[in-house]
């Protein structure tokens, strides 16, 4: 197999259309499938419209299956196609069957047939093939175990398929076969051979019989798992072999103009669960679905109530029941052997139109033996039936509920859901096959239904059907060569795909990629395909196979196999190169790790350089000239002449390498710069500052530019240029006199990069009009270098200035700006900065008070002389100052709670007392201090004032508020009293416990006995201690004199009378330890025991 990636050209429409070109596939030794510009002969409105369309990549790539196939081309022609991920298997006109690899090369050879082969089926080492000769052949490769061949007596054969698991296992080892007659499945039996059972018959089977539809003869079938499909002229049937239950009937919808040999139906299983249906211009996505398990059991438990109650007594629901119950015509064997199951009859729901989407009447028909009344029952049920029931209903794909109670009582109601997508017949839904009679169950439904996800019709005729993830691949034929119908697609509205070349130029195949919606789709993208002599073929000579597993579909003309695989990384390379889309092809070496077959990101750059150079495209070539050139100084010596004699020497120095060796020789940047020196005096500035200084030679460059300012009127950019080279020469006084002159910035970026910053305080003044907050911030990064002893006279006689040196100073060194705090405080009265200047007031103390006091004066700083004035000791100035100037009695008062000076509230009360107006807030306030009565006191005689009585209820309310405090307080400090007391005296008279093992403190011996009686008695304490009495009267004198000792240890030797005096013996009965332990003299409790 060869081929080569396919070239393609934007359709007009809203798809891309890609051509092969016919040239080149009509040929016998064309070994590849190009493709040439598919609107050649478009008009010029079309021409301009394709033109602006921006080119995309097609999603796949063809190649031409070659090896032995061409041999075999050159004497027979292809029918039929199988393929699994190792084979391919064709069928030709001649009867043969042939078996190759992917490669094309032959494996096995064989002529079953006499006739041309209709149809062939592969499964693992199996294949099978159907011939014209009605016969049917089944071969293995590896061995001849299942081998078995079939001719047909009656009826033309017209497909046949294996079990994908075919020869794995006997129960799997089957085969069906398609015909004029219906549908055959043969089984492996047990002994050998096998057996024959009709699953449908030349009247549509049980179903058909059942409805009275006609016409059984297989169109196309397929086969996957354990579901099989297959279509008659009548509709596509969907089975499932294990539970032996029919799933649905999808109903014929396109138009019956279209002839079923002429336009077959293609079916093709995705997945076990995804059926795809295209035939004649329509197609279907349907989905094989579990039945929730609640419709099943509800479904037979009604079935089971409705048997129970058709008793012989009820003789309405049995004649009902009779009028419900059919035979199929035609019935097979394997039909009546089912219906002795307990199987029942099938049932086919057309739509019919109907004005309301909501609720959409449907039919029932009934076969042609059912009795004229039974119809009219099941037809008036029908039209009567304006709701649907919940009991016992099964839902179908579309939304379709049927109520199988219901229906076999001759009372069917059905229901179109909002869900449904059908436009016209939709699904049948049975239960299986045989005789119906009066004790049958009405209905068993299915574990599995059909729900047809998409539905759509399409301008075009289907040849073939595949998924390629959520796309639908199909292989489609022009339905007219008319310019009118040759649209590419519903979305095309820009104009028709023309073709002047060729009159038969329409009937080339094309393999079109769609995305399926609900009741349209999105043409993604479509191939024309160039397959030879197709002026010769219609759609029924076209066949698509999908290879399961492997991303590549094979598409087979009788002169011609082609196969189509999705794009690797080397032909979105090779097609981003074709069409020059450089940055997306550097996009996918990075993706690809910077190698695609021969490809390399720098062979890809160069490619991208050149082109872009040969367009003239000069700022983008500029662009990726260092990412593709990188250090080769060959390459960038080149890229600079080209640039040169092309004049756009002025866009390549932005990119020019100087950071790091190798440098380019010192003649390419000199040819630069002089080169921006006549044409761009602002590159010139932005190259002398990037570039460093050994890239050029810096004195040859000034006295160009030196002669350059000579020649003509200098201007900005030039001397900026000269001052730069100065900095270069160190001649620094010249490039800070030239950028002064300037008023330009970069003097600071000269001032950092030299440490030029002594000379900050020499060009002061100029450096602050230039940019002051840059200016501040290196005086105060550089201090040092810096001071303010040379900043102060600079900036002398510029009060702004000064103030915004002086504000930073204060801010970040303060300790250096003590001495011009007096200077400060007259800048920031003179700058208006009241707020700062009060702040600075409170936290500075390096001011004269005196002199700041006279410029808030005279500044009229109301709050911050004031403040002064309180400061300074004033405060009756101060305070008279708030009450005459500022008239602020809140203020007042403030100052009054400041201070609490009972002369100061004295001043307050008698300058306010006079006006009503303060009286309330004195009393509110100052009553706190002053109290309410001295101030009430002051109040002039017959001064009205205005809510006197809010404010005397508020001060007999306080007054309340504090007797009221003052008697709860009172009550519980005597209830404590009361509680600790009564707790002390339980204290008091609680028992001591005294026993022989007590001895005094004093003595040592015990306590109790005749020791205690002879010592006089004993006391006890309640820290527990218990003494003779004899012997705490020596302890307590013993106790006195180490009292007195210690209190002569602290005072000395001096007054000892006196201090013997000062000794307070221990009261009596005074536990000696616990005083000499504590040093307290206290009375406490004493039990004497006699």
């Amino acid at each position: 197999m060869s081929g080569k990636v396919l070239e393609t050209k934007p359709n007009v429409g809203s798809v891309n259309t890609h051509t092969i070109d016919k040239s080149a596939v009509d040929s016998k030794d064309g070994n590849t499938a190009e493709l040439e510009e598919s609107s050649s002969g478009t008009s010029s409105e079309y021409e301009s419209e394709s033109d602006s369309e921006e080119e995309e990549e097609p999603r796949l790539k063809y190649e031409r299956v070659r090896g032995n196939l061409a041999t075999l081309l050159d004497r027979d022609s292809l029918t039929s196609i199988a393929s699994n991920d190792k084979l391919v298997v064709l069928g030709t006109m001649g009867g043969g069957v042939v078996i190759l690899d992917h490669l094309g090369y032959n494996i096995q050879h064989r002529r079953p047939h006499v006739a041309p082969v209709l149809s062939v089926a592969l499964a693992g080492d199996y294949w099978a093939s159907a011939g014209k000769d009605r016969k049917v052949v089944v071969n293995g490769m590896l061995s001849q175990e299942c081998n078995h061949s079939v001719t047909l007596e009656t009826g033309a054969v017209v497909c046949v398929l294996l079990d994908p698991q075919f020869a794995q296992h006997r129960s799997t080892t089957r085969f069906a076969v398609g015909h004029t007659n219906g549908l055959s499945l043969y089984e492996r039996s047990l002994f050998g051979g096998y057996k024959c059972c009709a699953l449908s018959d030349s009247v549509g089977g049980s179903i058909g019989a059942s409805i009275g539809l006609t016409g059984g003869a297989v169109r196309g079938a397929a086969w996957k798992g354990s579901l099989l499909a297959w279509a008659t002229d009548t509709g596509v049937r969907v089975y499932h072999l294990t539970f032996k239950t029919t799933i649905a009937l999808i109903q014929r919808d396109h138009s019956a103009a279209l002839d079923s040999i002429q336009f077959p139906p293609h079916l093709r299983w995705n997945t076990e669960e995804t059926l795809l249906i295209g035939w004649g211009d329509s197609i279907k996505v349907c989905r094989i679905k579990p039945r929730p398990k609640e419709s099943v059991i509800n479904s037979r438990a009604t079935s089971r109530g409705n048997s129970n109650r058709n008793s012989p007594t009820d003789s309405t629901a049995t004649e009902s029941m009779r009028s419900t119950s059919f035979t199929p015509h035609g019935a097979s064997a394997f039909d009546k052997r089912n219906s002795r199951r307990g199987s029942v009859t099938s049932l086919i729901v057309t739509q019919v139109p109907s004005a309301s989407p909501a609720a959409t009447t449907k039919s029932i028909s009934v076969a042609d033996n059912t009795d004229s009344s039974t119809k009219k029952h099941l037809a008036g049920s029908t039209s009567r039936s304006g709701h649907t029931s919940t009991a016992g209903s099964a839902t179908t794909a579309t939304g379709v509920n049927i109520n199988s109670s219901a229906m076999f009582s001759s009372s069917v109601a059905l229901s179109h859901g909002s869900s449904s997508i059908m436009s016209s017949s939709i699904i049948g839904i049975t239960g299986g096959y045989g005789r119906a009679t009066p004790n049958t169950p009405p209905l068993d439904l299915p574990p599995l239904y059909v729900e047809i996800e998409c539905m759509f019709s399409v301008p075009f005729y289907i040849c073939g059907l595949g998924m390629m993830d959520d796309l639908i691949i199909a292989l489609t034929y022009n339905k007219t060569p008319t310019l009118e119908c040759s649209r590419s697609s519903p979305t095309d509205t820009k104009g028709p795909q023309q073709f002047t070349d060729d009159p038969f130029e329409w009937r080339r195949p094309q393999l079109r990629l769609l995305l399926p919606q609900q009741r349209t789709y999105e043409e993604m993208s479509k191939d024309i395909l160039g397959t030879k002599r197709y002026k010769d073929y219609l759609p029924l000579h076209y066949k698509l196979e999908c290879v399961m597993g492997d991303d590549r579909w094979y598409v087979l003309s009788p002169r011609d196999l082609v196969v189509a695989k999705p794009r690797e990384p080397i032909d979105s390379l090779e097609w981003m190169l074709q069409y020059h889309k450089y940055p997306l092809a550097i996009q996918l070496l990075e993706k690809e790790g910077g190698t695609i077959g021969e490809h390399t990101e720098d062979s890809v750059g160069h490619k991208y350089l050149n082109y872009l150079l040969e367009c003239h495209m000069y700022s983008q070539a500029a662009k990726i000239s260092p990412r593709v050139l990188g250090e080769n100084v060959s390459g960038w010596k080149h890229l600079v002449q080209v640039f040169s004699a092309a004049g756009e020497l002025s866009i390549l120095h932005e990119y020019l390498p100087y950071s790091s060796p190798p440098y380019l020789p010192v003649e390419i940047y000199a040819q630069v710069l002089l080169d921006l020196l006549e044409n761009d005096h602002h590159g010139l500035v932005t190259a002398l500052q990037k570039w460093p200084s050994t890239c050029y030679n810096v004195n040859e460059i000034v006295s160009s530019v030196l002669a350059k300012v000579a020649t003509q009127s200098w201007s900005g950019p030039l001397l900026q240029s000269l001052a730069h080279l100065y900095s270069h020469q160190q001649r620094h006084d010249k490039a800070l006199a030239i950028y002064i002159k300037l008023q330009h910035k970069d003097i600071f970026g000269l001032i950092k990069k030299h440490n030029l910053y002594f000379t900050i305080s020499t060009y002061a003044v100029n450096l602050m009009a230039l940019d002051s907050d840059v200016t501040t911030e290196l005086c105060m990064t550089h201090i040092k270098e810096v001071p303010p002893s040379e900043m102060m006279p600079a900036l002398a006689g510029h009060t702004n200035y000064l103030y915004k040196y002086l504000s930073a100073l204060y801010e970040q060194h303060t300790e250096l700006c003590n001495n011009y705090h007096d200077l400060l405080v007259q800048l920031m009265a003179d700058n208006q900065q009241a707020n700062k200047l009060l702040k600075f007031l409170k936290t500075s103390t390096n001011y004269d008070l005196t002199k700041a006091l006279q410029v808030c004066k005279r500044q009229g700083l109301l709050h911050h002389t004031v403040y002064l004035l309180d400061r300074t000791g004033n405060i009756q100035d101060a305070l008279s100052l708030v009450l005459l100037e500022a008239r602020d009695l809140t203020w007042a008062i403030q100052l009054c709670k400041d201070h609490n000076d009972p002369h100061l509230w004295d001043v307050l009360i008698d300058n306010t007392v006079h006006y009503a107006e303060n009286i309330r807030p004195l009393l509110e306030e100052g009553g706190k201090y002053v109290g309410d009565v001295q101030i009430l006191r002051r109040i002039p005689p017959g001064l009205e004032i205005p809510d006197l009585m809010k404010s005397i209820s508020t001060i007999m309310e306080n007054i309340k508020k504090k007797y009221a405090l003052h008697n709860g307080s009172e009550r519980l400090c005597k209830r404590d009293i009361v509680r600790l007391t009564c707790k002390r005296k339980c204290q008091a008279t609680r028992a001591v416990i005294v026993d022989e093992d007590k001895l005094c403190p004093n003595c040592g011996r015990s306590v109790l006995g005749k020791e205690g009686k002879r010592a006089g008695g004993l006391i006890s304490f309640k820290c527990d201690h218990v003494f003779h009495v004899n012997c705490l009267a020596e302890a307590s004198e013993v106790a006195k004199q180490r009292a007195l000792s210690a209190v002569i240890s602290t005072n000395g030797l001096k007054n000892v009378n006196k201090l013997k005096k000062r000794v307070v013996p221990p009261p009596a009965f005074l536990c000696v330890v616990c005083q000499l332990k504590n040093n307290l003299f206290g009375v406490k409790h004493v039990l004497r025991l006699e």
